[in-house]
Parts: structure tokens; sequence; C-alpha cells
């Protein structure tokens, strides 16, 4: 195929074709590319004939679907974002593969990831994959839907500056130790029994027709909480702080926890729960058996600050509906990380020193090379800070000698 065909089935004349930020091909004509051609934005659709792209293609943008006979992407494929959806004889991704944002559908024969992979995004839907690499990191969002054989995730997974989805993950049954979840945690319809201890969730959790048993102790959770038909749930935590809903309806449990505040609505229908704590307080309406309902007066005067209450001494803050880890406070000001940094520097830590910055840290700096240090003093955070710079620049020497 030349440029002049991909005009002809664009309907775009060759000036636009370098200028306009997106093209869209489709249909039976499309079986190859031309050598040496880039593309902002490239949708390709609906192309039997297509089973493979040219080794130098270069595309920031790359979206393919629905192309049966696709069987490789280049090595050396130059791109951001790599979109791909119901290509069956697709077997394998570059071991180069470099790109922030993978999405891959409906690829029954991609069991397997590249090795060292980091991304800020991956997105698996309908999938038969296996396994994630032990040596990847995702810095976002990790969305796992309808993964089957997926066992387990890498133990590199530790914090996420997005949200994370495991819906329907049927063979999923172990966490790794994750430390922060700064979006929505979804692990909807897996056998997943409990999730890591002292976990900090900064928007919801949706757990309903999983297999948990009980939430931990330490949990920190922003938002509602689905639990409803746990088929396992036994109990959960004293001192639970809902900011939004709590769903328990159809579970077994038969206790609601001493000191459970809830901002929103609590759903205990279907419960075997037959006596509520004196100390309850729930905010908007509780939904259960008309006899239990009637034997007790529910206490709705709930604080106004809930989130205050959820994160207070836990080395994070939620403020303006975001959650921020603080590196340094005093009497009257934080000193925080967004989302994206913290993230960034627990995997940065956790790759090199195997410790993070939710093990008894303080302080962090950076300079403006983005070297940074970190310790229980703004003396030991500077010194870190210089030693990481140093040995940067050493090793930097050493492979310019070689």
């Amino acid at each position: 195929m030349t440029k002049e065909d991909i005009c002809r089935l664009a309907d775009i004349s060759m000036e636009e074709l370098d200028q306009l930020p997106s093209i869209d091909l489709t249909g039976s004509s499309v079986d190859s590319l031309p050598d040496g051609i880039e593309f902002h934005i490239l949708n390709i659709n609906h192309c039997p004939n297509l089973t493979s792209l040219p080794d130098n293609f270069k595309c920031t943008v790359l979206n393919i679907a629905d192309c049966p006979r696709l069987e490789r992407i280049p090595n050396n494929f130059q791109g951001e974002v790599l979109v791909i959806d119901n290509c069956p004889r697709l077997t394998s991704l570059p071991a180069t593969l470099k790109i922030d944002h993978l999405e891959i559908r409906h690829c029954p024969n991609l069991t397997k990831l590249p090795d060292g992979m980091e991304l800020y995004l991956l997105r698996i839907e309908d999938s038969n994959i296996e396994a994630l690499p032990e040596d990847c990191f995702f810095h976002q969002n990790l969305s796992l839907i309808n993964c089957p054989y997926l066992k387990k995730l890498p133990d590199s997974c530790i914090a996420f500056s997005g949200d994370v989805n495991l819906y329907n993950c049927s063979s999923l049954s172990v966490l790794p130790n994750i430390k922060v979840v700064f979006g929505n945690l979804n692990i909807m319809g897996t056998p997943i029994k409990n999730l890591p201890k002292n976990i900090k969730i900064g928007g919801c959790l949706v757990a309903n027709e999983s297999k948990l048993e009980t939430l931990p102790d330490g949990i920190r959770i922003g938002e509602y909480i689905d639990l409803g038909n746990c088929s396992n749930l036994q109990s959960l935590p004293d001192g639970l702080i809902v900011n939004g809903c709590q769903n328990l309806a159809g579970t077994p449990i038969k206790q609601l926890p001493n000191r459970l505040m809830v901002g929103g609505n609590l759903n205990i229908l279907s419960t075997n729960i037959e006596n509520l704590p004196d100390d309850l307080q729930v905010k908007g309406r509780v939904s259960g058996s008309k006899r239990l309902l009637d034997t007790y007066e529910i206490n709705d005067d709930i604080p106004n600050d809930l989130p205050f209450y959820i994160w207070k001494d836990s080395s994070y803050v939620y403020y303006s509906n975001r959650l921020y880890r603080i590196v340094a406070s005093d009497q009257y000001s934080w000193r925080v990380l967004d989302a994206e940094i913290a993230v960034r520097i627990m995997l940065d830590m956790r790759l090199c020193n195997n410790y993070d910055i939710d093990d008894g840290v303080s302080y962090i700096v950076m300079d403006v090379d983005h070297h940074y240090g970190d310790g229980p003093t703004t003396n030991d955070a500077f010194r870190r800070m210089e030693e990481r710079r140093l040995n940067d620049i050493t090793y930097m020497k050493n492979n310019k000698s070689i």
C-alpha cells in the first residue's frame, strides 16, 4: 500500500495526510502500510487482510481493532498509546516495546507481556493472559477485567496513583502488599479473601460478590464501601469510618463493628445481624428488617469533616476531593506530594532500597534534576539526595567510558 492508497481510502489529500491529527483506515484493501510513514493518531478498523506493520513504523496513538490476520507489532514500534482489540492471531508483543499506555481486548492468544514494562496505564479485558512479568511497573491505572487464568499480580505492584480494577478475575485469590491506591479499588467477582494490612484507598472499595472475609486493621477508605453478597464476610474492624454509603446486603455477617460511622446510607438487608451497636452513627438511611430498625433509634449526628477522621494520623490528607501524601508538617501546614509524584518515588525507593515512603519517612526533598532524598529529618533527606546525585554522575561517567 502507498501513501496515495492511504489518501484514497481515508478520503483525504496528500497535504492532509501530513497535517491531520487523526487518520482512519478500514476495509479489505488495507493489507500493509508504506515504510517511513508517521502518524499522530491512526485508527485501523476492520481490516481482514492486514498481517503486520512496517518495521520503522511511528505513531503517537495507535488503535487497532478487528484485524483477524494481524500477527505482530514491529519490534521497533515508536509510540505512546497502543490499543489492540479483537486480533486473535496476535500471540506476543515486541520485547523492546516502550509505551506509556497499553490496552488489550479480546486477544485470546496473547497470553503474556514483555519483561520490564513500565506503564502509566495497563488495561487487559476478556483475555487468557496467565501472568504479568515480575519486573513490570504500573504507575497510574491497572485494569484487568475477565481474565480467568491470571493467578497473581507482581510483587512490584505496591502503589497506584489512579484506579485498580480486577473485576471478575476468577483465579486471582491473593494481592501483593499494596500500600496505597489513590483512586478506587475494585475486586468484584474475585476469590480474594483478604486485603493487605494498612492498605489505603483514596476512593471507593468495590468488593461485592468477592470472597472477602473481613477488612484488615489499619485500612483507610476515602469514599463508599460495597461488600454486597460477599458470601464469606464475617466481621469488620472496630472504629471503621465510611465517607459515603456502606453496603452489606446479602452477607452472612452477624454483628456490626463498634464505633461504626457511615456518612451515607447503610444497607444490612438479608444479613444475620440481630442487634445494632449502641454507638452506631449513620447520616443517611438504614435499610434492614423492620423488626430490627423499630427496636433502635440510630444516631445521625455525623461530623461534616469525616475525611479528617478517616485520614487522621495516617501520613495522608484528603483535600478538595483528592488524596495527598504528607511528607512534613507543622502546627499550621503540611508539605505534601500529589499522587503521581508520591507513587513514582515509592516505586523508585522500593526498586533501589526495598522500602518506600510509608516506612517511617518524614521528609522528602528534590532538586531541579529530580534527584530526591528521604529521611526522618531534612538533613538526612538532603544527604541522601546528594548521595543519589553523585551515584548518577558516577554511573554516567562509567557508561561513557565503556
